[in-house]
């Protein structure tokens, strides 16, 4: 039965409601009958403190003479007065000795032993002796059925006209005075907690009839709202069981009735995108071939990055033995540099198999451009000439230089394909342009400010308007099959946008097409200028080298012995580790391949570094993950590159590490 309430419950909004709605409006009326017994008990107490310290000031006003003469006479006129008030139990007049001189009881006989219990002498804080000048006038003392009230008699030097009778509780006269005696007086708590039972009685009653009423008007209201919606649920499931969305009846015009009219139009939408379901089908298939083609392409970059590495390193060995200006040396920069792009554009490849955020980084554009078209060129047919105009010196701007690349290819190849018939001319500029107000209102989205322009135009077909209002859409594409996914503009103008840029276009029929993207330049980064060529710095240290390619630790051992190291050189791990445990002191650093059988770099730094926290260690890697580099910093390794490496920029990297850790 409670797991049948427990289903229930989940399932029925109707039950949630009530029941949430019904928990709020008890919890309003318990702590409203809380709150307000809470202030009437203190409200009742307050008056009885109140009426007490008035009679007990009247009164001692009254016995003044009675008391300063010790005549119970004089005092039975004034006590009797104050019985007339009904709360009142017993009164006593002591004189300044503590003697018992008058004293009425009113009550029965349990009364009168409880209130000789209360104690026959006044409290301590009224002798004279401690305070002769200044005694308090009353205190109050509470009992569980009664509350007493101690009043000093005085003189009559302490009541003034202009001065309240006896002052504050607790306040001397502001005159002089004599304590002529004390005077008791006695109240009765049993009309106030039958006061106080009545008000509680009246808050449970109103309390209860709240919640009654609270919750006949939830249970009504969860009624109301979850009647038409169950009936929505129930015209919902069955419509499209058959495969064609039905409109649903729209009851009235609130919220629900809203919520109907959507549902017909979802309905509409998705019978217009049943029509074009197969047609994404296909793409997606398409995409997905794409997607498989990566994580192959990142399944073998280890090794392609190893095999790019050992063409990069040996061409800077033999360069360094070839003198510059010789045609060979020349040979041999044509295969580093070809080399190189192949670097980047496996760089490219991992991107798009990772998925990885964008790396932006100060950047002149004009560069990769220039190594785009390089390429592009020879992928050109021979009717299409390609003209370039790149401003020379431009201002740098924060972008990834693999998505300025993707970018050209893909713009590019676009108008390649529309000049594939007849031939043309593509037309490549970059230029640094400064946008007033009346170019920012003339192009929606951008900007005041200093701008990098790339345009990409072409004397190909041009497009149709309603063709030009969907190029940017996923999957749309004027290419037949097996031409084009239709994700090549949708990339390049999510890229655009990531680069907080703008691009537009404009096209005729028959007049080409022109793409103008204007990527901002920020304020504050300066020109980048070329550094002058350095000597390679050298050193004596000895050197761990780990590599499981037998031509990349040759290599290695080549070129680091060049700069005057002393190279330690291993391809497997296990063997690695086992001659740093034998002499830990023997090395100042260990580089490491990342991707090793048996023990991986990460695993063979880890150990390393329990033998000897501070031995710097840079790890290598072909392709590694945003988890590699976390990994390896909280393991302490200093440093992590990327392969294929060149080995002239990978010297400076040793030396500054080396000269830290000395430091």
């Amino acid at each position: 039965m409670n797991l049948n309430f427990k289903e229930k419950f989940r399932k029925n909004l109707n039950i949630q409601i009530f029941i949430f709605f019904s928990i709020v409006i008890c919890a309003i009326s318990t702590a409203f009958s809380i709150f307000s017994a809470f202030h009437q008990h203190k409200a009742l107490v307050n008056g009885m403190h109140e009426s007490g310290i008035l009679l007990t000031k009247t009164l001692a006003y009254s016995c003044r003479i009675g008391v300063f003469s010790e005549n119970p006479v004089l005092l039975k006129t004034p006590v009797e007065g104050a019985f007339q008030h009904e709360d009142v139990l017993e009164v006593t007049v002591f004189n300044l000795k503590g003697k018992e001189i008058f004293q009425k009881i009113h009550g029965t006989a349990k009364t009168t032993a409880h209130i000789a219990s209360t104690g026959k002498t006044p409290p301590e804080s009224f002798s004279q002796t401690e305070q002769p000048r200044h005694p308090p006038l009353i205190q109050i003392v509470e009992r569980e059925k009664e509350m007493v009230f101690w009043s000093a008699v005085l003189s009559d030097s302490a009541y003034s006209v202009s001065t309240p009778l006896l002052g504050e509780l607790g306040t001397p006269p502001s005159t002089s005075h004599n304590l002529l005696g004390y005077l008791r007086l006695t109240l009765d708590k049993s009309r106030m907690k039958r006061q106080l039972l009545f008000v509680l009685f009246n808050n449970l009653v109103i309390a209860v009839f709240f919640l009654a009423v609270g919750t006949l008007i939830t249970f009504y209201l969860a009624q109301r709202i979850t009647q038409p919606l169950q009936r929505l649920t129930v015209a919902a499931v069955k419509s499209g069981k058959d495969g064609i969305f039905h409109r649903l009846p729209v009851e009235n015009q609130n919220e629900i009735g809203n919520l109907a009219k959507a549902f017909n139009s979802l309905a509409e939408v998705l019978d217009k995108q049943n029509l074009e379901k197969q047609q994404l089908e296909d793409k997606l298939w398409q995409s997905q071939k794409m997607e498989a083609i990566g994580t192959l392409a990142g399944g073998i970059a280890h090794d392609f990055n190893n095999i790019i590495g050992i063409i990069t390193g040996f061409s800077e060995i033999a360069m360094l033995s070839t003198p510059a200006g010789s045609k060979l040396h020349g040979y041999l920069q044509e295969v580093f540099n070809a080399a190189s792009r192949a670097k980047e554009l496996v760089r490219q490849i991992l991107t798009f198999s990772r998925k990885n955020k964008t790396e932006c980084q100060p950047l002149q554009i004009g560069v990769v451009i220039k190594e785009a078209l390089k390429m592009l060129r020879a992928s050109l047919p021979s009717t299409i000439e390609l003209r370039q105009s790149i401003q020379q010196d431009l201002l740098p701007v924060i972008a990834d230089p693999i998505q300025i690349y993707q970018i050209l290819i893909n713009l590019c190849t676009n108008a390649s394909h529309a000049m594939q018939a007849k031939g043309g001319v593509l037309d490549v500029r970059l230029e640094e342009v400064l946008v007033d107000e009346t170019l920012a209102a003339a192009h929606p989205g951008l900007m005041p400010g200093n701008h990098q322009k790339l345009t990409v135009s072409d004397t190909g077909h041009g497009m149709t308007r309603s063709v030009l209002e969907r190029i940017f859409d996923p999957f749309f594409t004027t290419k037949g099959p097996g031409e084009g996914t239709g994700m090549g503009l949708s990339v390049v103008h999510g890229i655009v946008k990531s680069h907080n840029g703008t691009i537009h276009v404009q096209s005729e029929p028959n007049k080409g097409t022109r793409f103008d993207i204007f990527f901002p330049s920020p304020a504050g980064v300066a020109r980048v200028e070329h550094k002058p060529q350095v000597p390679v710095p050298t050193g004596a240290e000895k050197i761990l080298l780990v590599d499981d390619e037998p031509s990349l630790v040759n290599l290695g051992y080549e070129i680091l012995s060049s700069f005057g190291y002393q190279v330690t050189t291993r391809t497997n791990g296990i063997e690695a580790l086992a001659i740093f445990e034998e002499t830990p002191d023997r090395f100042d650093l260990v580089i490491t391949d990342l991707t090793m059988p048996k023990i991986t770099g990460l695993d063979l730094s880890g150990k390393i570094l329990q033998i000897r926290p501070d031995i710097p260690i840079i790890l290598c890697s072909g392709y590694s993950e945003t988890k590699h580099h976390d990994i390896a910093k909280s393991l302490g390794i200093r440093k992590m590159i990327t392969k294929p490496i060149i080995w002239q920029d990978l010297a400076p990297l040793i030396h500054s590490v080396l000269r830290a850790t000395n430091e």
